[in-house]
């Protein structure tokens, strides 16, 4: 069986995501495990899909692209750039740096809100998922800044 990667869906559910192959199509396959009832052991369930891994990257790119719109929008969300989105990234980096370990990412929005107002919650997640030069994902939901070092202050 190839190697795959977890994912905590909820208290009796994983994703696993890894390489598949059907009919000498090469697959990537996204499948939810659950226990057979009475048991402990995951089995896969019927609920999830093996994707051409030609397609990965465009996939990835739209699942990025969803994380930056907003569920209650009409129209599609444009999201900060320039400037702008470097400001946003930077404020991000220190608030989540200076708390110095893993955070979930409500508990980051509240951090980053502080110091940026009117942020969407759509943006920071966009920012923590895209922004991989700033951002450590730590699994289920938490995010860290890399490489953030304390400013020392001159005495």
């Amino acid at each position: 069986m190839p190697p795959s990667r977890e994912i905590i869906k909820n208290k009796r559910e994983k994703l696993r995501v890894g390489p598949a192959q059907y009919k000498g199509h090469d697959l990537v396959s996204i499948r939810i495990y659950a226990p057979v009832p009475g048991q402990q052991e995951l089995v896969p369930t019927q609920k999830g899909v093996s994707i051409n891994v030609d397609l990965v990257p465009e996939i990835i790119a739209a699942l990025e692209w969803s994380l930056a719109q907003d569920t209650e929008a009409e129209t599609e969300r444009r999201l900060p750039a320039g400037q702008e989105a470097e400001e946003i990234a930077q404020a991000a980096w220190e608030a989540l740096g200076k708390h110095g370990s893993a955070v979930h990412w409500d508990a980051a929005e509240r951090m980053v809100r502080e110091r940026i107002r009117g942020l969407s919650k759509w943006d920071l997640h966009y920012l923590l998922a895209k922004r991989r030069d700033l951002f450590e994902s730590c699994g289920a939901g938490t995010f860290k800044a890399v490489g953030y070092r304390p400013s020392r202050s001159k005495t």
